[in-house]
């Protein structure tokens, strides 16, 4: 996950590339799939927060709900290592939404997004134990 160019949002099934011939001054890319697109008040599946991209369409005032550790240790399978991390954006796109964390996670910084984006960095602290931290 981490790179010689710093963090990488990369899942599982979502690889890094380098263009060029591996000069480390490079940029690194990543693939980017389609994001997921959430309307109203909703429990986030592991499968939209795996997407690393997340837009809100409502019309503010909803809280999102991250799934449970267990629920996201699941989809990610058992090589999920202590302090393995990913990066992952919230888009509001109107109004004002609230991250909530979901069983087994810890969330450090602002969790409101007030129409304009969030960025998170997800740790695994421990076995069945995540932490959110909100970078910008």
């Amino acid at each position: 996950m981490p790179s010689v160019n710093g963090p990488s949002t990369a899942l599982p099934g979502n690889v890094t590339y380098q263009a060029g011939d591996g000069n480390i001054n490079e940029s690194r890319f990543s693939v980017q799939g389609a994001p997921a697109a959430v309307t109203d008040a909703a429990t986030l599946t592991a499968a939209q927060l795996a997407t690393g991209l997340l837009v809100l369409t409502s019309a503010g005032g909803d809280s999102y709900t991250l799934p449970t550790v267990a629920l996201w240790e699941t989809y990610l399978g058992d090589n999920v290592k202590v302090n393995a991390s990913f990066d992952f954006a919230i888009v509001s796109l109107s109004g004002t939404s609230t991250l909530v964390v979901g069983t087994g996670w810890t969330l450090v910084g602002h969790a409101t997004v007030a129409t304009v984006s969030g960025m998170w960095r997800a740790r695994k602290t421990a076995a069945g134990a995540w932490t959110a931290y909100r970078l910008a």
